[in-house]
């Protein structure tokens, strides 16, 4: 219901709402370049009414631009009392702390609960205008983005991937019950200048099983057993 809401008045939503229902269209395609045509501003004439728009990007970028203002994953509030300083930030992704990646890209996303907890723990640190103690605040929406492209980058080069079955289907945190929704996979090399490489999605439907979407595939593929 909230992004029934949201999609009434936000066109990427729009957007998402009609390839759940209808899957890719031709509509679906011309409404995703107006959306890319207001994010990219590198447009190049090809003929008189013809223009290239260049959008090699990646998730995080497009995630901020699309969702950040209207659906973050996190609102953080950073508070000192003793010098009156308060500051709210909204992150469109969850980035977890560094020894919790380092743990999960150890012992699997097995720990991926133990990182949330700790990610979204209240913290004290220093306040850097007055040096005293300065507190921070996690609120988490209704739905979590959580960013996992280190864990690749930490793996040897072979590194082919890992089966959505790995990753936990429910987290708790704060009284709430979080379901793994969808999976985004990137498809190429980090590294590689040779091959730009693109983004592939797994989603699970209400009826409770998976499909693929892929812009490469003509067809959207399903499964049931999230063994791969």
């Amino acid at each position: 219901e909230c992004v029934n809401e949201v999609a009434k008045s936000n066109s990427f939503f729009n957007v998402c709402k009609e390839v759940a229902s209808y899957r890719a269209t031709e509509y679906i395609y011309q409404e995703r370049g107006k959306i890319l045509w207001e994010i990219f501003q590198q447009k190049n004439l090809i003929f008189d009414n013809i223009q290239s728009l260049h959008t090699q990007s990646n998730i995080n970028y497009l995630t901020e631009q699309l969702l950040n203002n209207i659906m973050p994953s996190v609102v953080e509030k950073h508070n000192c009392d003793s010098c009156n300083v308060s500051k709210t930030f909204n992150n469109v992704l969850v980035i977890l702390e560094m020894e919790d990646r380092n743990n999960i890209n150890i012992h699997g996303f097995k720990e991926l609960q133990n990182a949330m907890n700790n990610y979204s723990k209240t913290k004290f640190d220093t306040c850097r205008s007055c040096k005293d103690r300065k507190v921070t605040y996690k609120t988490l929406n209704n739905h979590l983005r959580i960013e996992t492209d280190w864990f690749s980058s930490f793996q040897s080069k072979h590194y082919t991937g890992i089966p959505v079955s790995d990753i936990p289907t429910e987290l708790l945190l704060a009284d709430k019950r979080y379901c793994l929704s969808g999976v985004i996979v990137f498809v190429g090399e980090h590294d590689s200048t040779d091959f730009i490489g693109h983004y592939i999605t797994h989603t699970k439907r209400s009826r409770g099983y998976w499909e693929i979407h892929n812009d490469l595939s003509k067809e959207v593929l399903k499964y049931r057993d999230p063994e791969k």
